[in-house]
């Protein structure tokens, strides 16, 4: 995977063409701007990127501390269901999970 895959990269050009276009988005791209551009579009774009950007690395980073939660809870839920197991007799010695 490209060393720039988590960096949003707008491409800057005067090629016009769809082939251009696609090939840009296919190495990457997340916009494509031509040539003249206005410096005030460019600007709001590279804005909607950014803000883009850091909400998909805060969604990540709280989807990770979901799955940590998950499976937290999961433990538990075993540990608790052990401990029902050991007080009811239901375990002799040592489940293999353990």
């Amino acid at each position: 995977m490209p060393a720039h895959k988590d960096i949003p990269i707008i491409f800057l050009t005067g090629k016009l063409d769809m082939k251009s276009r696609i090939e840009a988005f296919e190495n990457g791209g997340v916009d494509f701007i031509c040539i003249p551009y206005n410096q005030i579009e460019l600007l709001k774009r590279i804005e909607v990127h950014l803000k883009l950007k850091l909400m998909q690395d805060e969604l990540k980073a709280k989807n990770n501390l979901l799955a940590e939660k998950v499976h937290s809870r999961e433990v538990y839920d075993k540990v608790v269901d052990l401990g029902v197991c050991y007080s009811q007799g239901y375990f002799i010695g040592k489940p293999e999970f353990i």
